[in-house]
């Protein structure tokens, strides 16, 4: 019968053995699951803060979806990030499955990938139905301000609000590198690369300039600002199409 059992140091020295990953499992600052079958180790998943950092499912009870039984509940517990090597072509499938997308290489052989649930896409053309590819859309309103526009003067503007209509692909969205997004440092900027439908959620006027973020270009180059803004919806009903 599987069981899960918490994840503390005296589990894991327990059910570890020199043949499966919990040998290298870190325990202080950490939490996670462990499943088991009796005495035999089913998978685990461990993560720092909404990190995670380790899971693995034994090698006799793969492809039976306990993978995803433990990414599902690190998810359920807040995880929304991961790094992967890039050759684990199974791996990286199961978390795409689950809304995770590449957001940057760590060294040469290893890729970050972020889980992003909601977008928000700004534009001051009103009634747009649908986006055309490579979009720009962020994590949130103050994001898409100030990405879709940067260093404009839109002080007494009114812009519109929309949210993707349907689940958009995992596939289709791509975290850009600096060279393509020199200001992704201060700004979460991703871009989705097919038509997206969009409903209009918000009507937003621009009050004041609030103040600059900085941010470089590359190591040698000049300093750079990017505006952010002071703004309040006109039209009510974002928050609640957001949950939709």
């Amino acid at each position: 019968m599987i069981t899960q059992v918490p994840y503390t140091k005296e589990n894991v020295e327990r059910y570890k053995s020199s043949d499966n990953l919990l040998r290298h499992a870190r325990t202080k600052g950490c939490d996670g699951i462990i499943l088991v079958d009796g005495t035999k180790l089913v998978g685990y998943v461990g993560w720092e803060k909404n990190w995670i950092i380790s899971l693995e499912v034994s090698s006799d009870y793969r492809s039976k979806g306990f993978g995803g039984k433990l990414l599902d509940k690190a998810i359920k517990k807040g995880c929304n990030g991961l790094t992967v090597d890039f050759e684990n072509t199974v791996a990286i499938s199961l978390y795409k499955s689950r809304g995770f997308i590449t957001a940057g290489w760590i060294g040469a052989d290893r890729i970050n990938m972020v889980k992003v649930d909601s977008f928000f896409l700004v534009s001051a053309t009103p009634k747009l139905k649908t986006a055309e590819p490579k979009v720009k859309v962020y994590k949130t309103i103050e994001d898409a301000i100030t990405g879709r526009y940067l260093d404009q003067n839109l002080t007494g503007k009114t812009l519109t609000v929309y949210f993707p209509r349907t689940k958009l692909n995992p596939e289709s969205l791509l975290k850009p590198s600096l060279t393509d997004c020199p200001y992704g440092l201060v700004v979460d900027e991703y871009w989705y690369l097919r038509d997206m439908d969009v409903i209009e959620i918000s009507t937003i006027r621009i009050d004041q300039e609030i103040g600059t973020i900085s941010y470089h270009t590359g190591p040698r180059s000049s300093l750079k600002r990017i505006k952010r803004w002071r703004w309040h919806e006109e039209l009510k009903g974002w928050e609640k199409t957001k949950l939709l």
